[in-house]
């Protein structure tokens, strides 16, 4: 294994992690996540080998009146500059806010990741400031680069009428 190019890269993944049935496995894992519509976990497939390239997920932060999601996206650092990441991203924005109803897309981005900003960028997500201390990483607590998305920044017009709830009454 190489080593790290940067402290965003953990040098190639074996290729006994970059397989369909991995990911399953892993799909797995979130499944109680998903069905309580909390965590949804994307991979990215080349088509002609069925390879995991990266992967996309979703983290749905509120519903109600907010409809927000935190979006992560990572690519294994062989497949690095293919494009793959920014169609995978584009993809997993499509299902947010056309299958899931969503209505604002996050991302927070530690400010030295030149390349997952470039990506923010590209898929049309804007800056909006600085979260101080956002994040514990590395032993430490992190500021993020804030980013986001409004599915009016795409032109689908969202109305009351989309607003779905994440919580059964009964529980109330």
């Amino acid at each position: 294994m190489a080593p790290p190019q940067s402290a965003f890269d953990s040098g190639p993944t074996s290729e006994e992690k970059l397989t369909y049935k991995r990911f399953r496995e892993q799909l797995k894992e979130d499944r109680t996540l998903r069905e309580a519509d909390r965590f949804y976990s994307f991979g990215v497939f080349l088509k002609d080998t069925g390879e995991l390239v990266g992967y996309t997920n979703l983290i749905i932060l509120f519903r109600v009146d907010l409809q927000t999601a935190f979006i992560g996206w990572g690519t294994y650092n062989q497949y690095w500059r293919c494009g793959y990441g920014r169609e995978a991203v584009e993809a997993t924005i499509g299902i947010a806010f056309d299958g899931m109803d969503l209505h604002r897309i996050e991302a927070g981005i530690k400010p030295k990741n030149r390349p997952s900003i470039a990506l923010a960028k590209a898929v049309g997500m804007r800056r909006e400031g600085i979260q101080k201390k956002y994040c514990y990483s590395d032993g430490k607590w992190v500021d993020f680069v804030a980013y986001a998305l409004v599915a009016e920044d795409l032109g689908i017009e969202y109305g009351a009428p989309r607003i779905r709830a994440n919580f059964c009454l009964e529980n109330l």
